[in-house]
């Protein structure tokens, strides 16, 4: 029997928090979802297998909430979705370890694309 991956969501958008939730339970994955990065850090519980992050969170963003997840678990995988994507974005968030960065609104088939990859890319490299 296959392990059930778990997903660490940080969106402060509800209604788009709510729907990737659901969605990502749909498809048979654990997920937890906070609505800021200073939630995150003080309630996250180590391991997850992978993080969905927004750029654009109040009070931190989420390149600063990722590279402080990185100190709690050192191998994560993770995805930024963003509204406000450019090629500095895009630039940056390779600098900084992301897997993908994905463009809201978005597709979720898209979105289950990128995170099989990353899923299975992790698995491999670890």
């Amino acid at each position: 029997m296959k392990k059930k991956k778990h997903i660490l969501l940080i969106e402060d958008e509800t209604d788009t928090r709510q729907a990737i939730t659901e969605f990502l339970r749909a498809m048979g994955y654990g997920c937890v979802a906070f609505a800021s990065g200073q939630e995150v850090l003080k309630c996250f519980k180590p391991p997850v297998d992978l993080a969905i992050i927004d750029m654009n969170l109040p009070q931190m963003n989420g390149f600063d909430v990722y590279e402080k997840l990185l100190k709690q678990q050192t191998h994560l995988p993770a995805i930024m979705v963003t509204a406000f994507g450019n090629y500095q974005t895009w630039g940056k968030s390779v600098d900084y370890g992301f897997f993908d960065i994905i463009s809201k609104p978005f597709d979720f088939d898209e979105l289950l694309v990128v995170i099989e990859r990353a899923l299975k890319l992790h698995a491999t490299t670890g």
